[in-house]
């Protein structure tokens, strides 16, 4: 429908041949036809007064909004078979901007405020107790790594760990990799997903959300300089691993709609993203994908689970190209991890266990 709907478009919701009706008589301009014959509506020389169990469908098909239908009826005959209820898909809004739905969530809210108010006192000790056992300066332990020591450490009224390192020793100057708290500042909503440094020590690759919907934008930094630079990967993992250049990234790219993460592409700092090529692609949804780094650096892998399998890709760290190949394929109720030792892949596994 030329400037309404546009040519292969698709729309995905609830919706029954009955909507038709009510739909195609919005389109010819009188949306309100339900209404009108549930009061009652003059056609000519009579008066027509029904309940249509359809809905305007307008705003799905044209993609202003969700399906308006939340059930449907099956019936053989006369005989009702089954009723299907969307209880909640109603409630989606990538947007954050639908009213009904903020209208709903703010009522959710303020019902629970005032059902657990009688509870606020106990909240606040129960918190006051737990925040008093918290060291309000604790750290981590230092990791070494490619000639540098890694932790990450509170200050005292800090949200968040500020992630650090030193080189060489731990004598040495501390280095500031990322504070949270201050990148959080003016934001109702922030969070830390992963970060990683390449080989060679210089450029930093972090993933951060600050809308709540694990929906990661990861973001790079050289640490030599101090440069943010432009290149930013969204709608990703928070699962990426540097490639031994210390210029590819490989990332896990998400599919818009269900937001599992389906494709593995690779990014090399400076190259415009919307030409990074897909190294990976998982057809069956049902399996989780993931990227990991070898202890040794030598390998990078593409990890696949599902309930009752697991498959692993491994790709050498050095090799321009990273072609990657499947270690083992996979095979219903088989589970396995593998590592390299040497020039040996070791694999713990559950075959014939």
């Amino acid at each position: 429908w030329p400037g309404h709907v546009p040519a292969d478009s698709v729309a995905n919701g609830i919706i029954s041949g009955l909507d038709w009706f009510p739909t195609f008589l919005a389109a010819a301009g009188n949306p309100n036809i339900k209404d009108e014959l549930l009061k009652g509506k003059k056609i000519g020389d009579k008066t027509y007064k029904n309940h249509l169990d359809s809905y305007n469908q307008m705003d799905m098909i044209t993609g202003k909004g969700p399906s308006a239908r939340h059930e449907i009826y099956y019936f053989g005959e006369s005989t009702l078979g089954a009723v299907r209820i969307d209880e909640y898909y109603w409630l989606r809004d990538d947007t954050r901007s639908n009213p009904e739905v903020l209208a709903h969530l703010a009522a959710e809210n303020a019902y629970a405020d005032a059902m657990l108010a009688h509870t606020r006192p106990l909240q606040d000790t129960i918190y006051r107790e737990i925040v008093g056992r918290i060291k309000a300066d604790d750290g981590t332990v230092p990791q070494r790594e490619n000639g540098y020591w890694y932790y990450a450490r509170y200050e005292p009224g800090g949200e968040f760990p500020i992630h650090a390192r030193r080189k060489g020793t731990l004598e040495a100057p501390e280095e500031l990799l990322l504070d949270p708290n201050a990148m959080a500042a003016g934001k109702a909503y922030f969070q830390i997903g992963n970060y990683e440094v390449s080989v060679n020590g210089r450029m930093l690759a972090w993933a951060e959300d600050s809308v709540g919907r694990r929906q990661w934008t990861v973001r790079f930094k050289d640490l030599v300089t101090g440069e943010l630079l432009s290149d930013t990967l969204v709608n990703v993992e928070p699962d990426f691993v540097w490639a031994n250049d210390s210029r590819t990234v490989l990332y896990v790219e998400k599919d818009p709609d269900t937001l599992l993460g389906n494709r593995v592409r690779r990014h090399v700092l400076g190259m415009p993203v919307a030409d990074d090529p897909v190294v990976y692609e998982e057809k069956d949804p049902s399996y989780y994908l993931g990227l990991a780094k070898s202890r040794s650096n030598r390998y990078l892998w593409i990890q696949l689970e599902s309930t009752l399998a697991t498959e692993q890709w491994v790709a050498d760290a050095n090799d321009p190209a990273l072609a990657f190949r499947v270690l083992l394929p996979r095979e219903r109720g088989h589970e396995y991890d593998a590592t390299d030792l040497g020039e040996r892949f070791i694999i713990h596994t559950n075959w014939q266990a």
